[in-house]
Parts: structure tokens; sequence; C-alpha cells
């Protein structure tokens, strides 16, 4: 941590750091926000048995820290991996007709936890790579704006134009770190032909 007054890190096993079950953190360097998580993580409780407010039962079992810590000592080298991957993948997309990749900024280090692509035809290319053994997946395939939990703030469909857009545009490839070279080219071939049909 340290970027923000606060941040979350979610532990979900298939984050690129994860436990094996549920799971996070926060941190932060302003004590109020600590206390007050730490509060929030114990039934609301700073002394057994006595609850200051309504809290939850949040803390992160000894087990989950165990498997943290061990694959924590990988993460450098799987972060490396996916980035090797998504800069392959880069170079083999870039251009090609009715594809977007990544946008990454110069101040940005991107991890890959996906490695998200656009496609003008999504659910045809989707289904190409699934024929072809590919798995993908659509990320928040819904903008919060039509979701129905936040109906109340009556933003209806074309209230936010991009986000609309790119939900329906929008899927994700294999950039796990443990692809092989030789997969990784098999997608790259099967995603260039699949966004040709």
């Amino acid at each position: 941590g340290g970027l923000l007054t606060a941040e979350c890190y979610s532990f979900y096993p298939t984050k690129n750091l994860g436990g094996c079950g549920e799971g996070g953190a926060v941190t932060t360097n302003d004590p109020e926000i600590a206390d007050k998580v730490r509060i929030l993580r114990a039934h609301g409780m700073r002394e057994t048995y006595k609850h200051e407010t309504i809290g939850y039962n949040m803390r992160l079992d000894e087990i989950q820290c165990c498997i943290l810590r061990l694959k924590l000592q990988k993460l450098a080298a799987w972060t490396k991996r996916r980035q090797e991957i998504a800069k392959i993948y880069d170079a083999a997309f870039q251009g090609v007709a009715g594809l977007r990749i990544p946008l990454v900024k110069n101040y940005g280090n991107h991890i890959y936890h996906q490695y998200a692509l656009l496609a003008d035809k999504r659910e045809a290319l989707q289904k190409y790579l699934k024929d072809n053994g590919i798995g993908t997946a659509v990320h928040y395939p819904i903008p919060l704006n039509l979701q129905a939990a936040f109906a109340d703030l009556n933003l209806p469909a074309g209230s936010f134009p991009v986000a609309e857009s790119i939900a329906q545009k929008i899927f994700s490839i294999p950039v796990y770190p443990e692809l092989t070279d030789a997969e990784v080219s098999y997608v790259i071939e099967k995603v260039r032909e699949g966004a040709q049909l």
C-alpha cells in the first residue's frame, strides 16, 4: 500500500495473489481508518463482547495467511510472466481489424490480472475461441448505471455511452503465468483467425 489514504486488496483465489478462499486486506497510514477497519472486522468490538457498532466477522485466518505468504514469494515472477505474455499479445493484435488492445499509460505499470480486448464481434469471436479450446470471459458485462442496485440514481441507457459501448465489446483471453509459449502462440493464432470472421 501507500499510494492512497486507504487501499483494499482482494485475495480471491483467481486474483494474481490469491488464497484458497475468500479474503482481503486494507492498508492505510491513517490511524483513524485503521482503527475503524479493525473494529468493523471484529463484530464492531474493540474489547471482547463490547460491541461499539455493527460489524462483521472478516478476519483473515492463519491458513490463508500462510498460503498467501508462500505465494507472495512468487508474485514478482508471476507478474513478470503476465507482462511478457501481454507484450506478445499487444504486438500480435496491434492493427487487427475489429480488435482493440488494452491501453497502458506511460505512468502505469499494468500487472494484467486480465488481458482484456475490445472486439466489434465479441460473441462470434468468443464462440470461435471456445470451439477451439480457448476459454474467455466477459467481466462486468453490465455497467453500473444499468444495474438494478443503482436504479434509484435514474441513469438510463445512454448516460455513460463509453462505458456502455465497452461493456458490449470487452472480453478477456488467457494471461495466467503458467501459459507456455506454444499456448500463447495458439491463442494468438485463433484470436487473429476469429477476428476475421
